[in-house]
């Protein structure tokens, strides 16, 4: 004779079918609170990388400033050593055009890997925004 199976230990299609819904839920219900938790623990970093950034934003146009001022110093350097009446003794007597200097500016710059063209007017800019800081004002009338 065949044992008859109990429905104590085979369970039956639609109880199967059931249990099996049952954990799906809970699996993505698990799934979900695990993207929840891990979004909150992203935002909560961001949220304490965000000064940082705000920082590293001022810092990055201080370098682009001084990455300028290096430029000019240099093309100021390399126009003085170049002029008529350079003398190793006193660099700085005589003058310069400053198209020898924007040159010279451009010219160092593409020696750093930069464009010429690029070097040679932002260099220019800051000359001419330094001269404009510090040239007396007109009086007004």
């Amino acid at each position: 004779m065949t044992p008859m199976p109990s429905t104590e230990t085979h369970e039956t299609a639609a109880a199967r079918t059931a249990r099996q819904k049952r954990d799906a839920a809970d699996r993505a219900r698990e799934h979900r609170e695990r993207q929840r938790s891990e979004m909150e623990a992203l935002r909560a970093r961001v949220a304490e990388l965000e000064p940082l950034v705000a920082r590293v934003a001022e810092l990055e146009a201080l370098v682009t400033h001084a990455e300028v001022d290096c430029l000019v110093v240099a093309g100021l350097a390399r126009a003085i050593a170049r002029a008529p009446g350079h003398r190793p003794e006193a660099p700085v007597a005589g003058s310069v055009q400053v198209p020898a200097i924007l040159d010279q500016c451009g010219k160092a710059g593409r020696a750093a890997g930069g464009d010429y063209a690029s070097c040679a007017h932002a260099a220019g800019v800051r000359i001419q925004a330094a001269v404009n800081q510090f040239a007396p004002r007109a009086r007004a009338a």
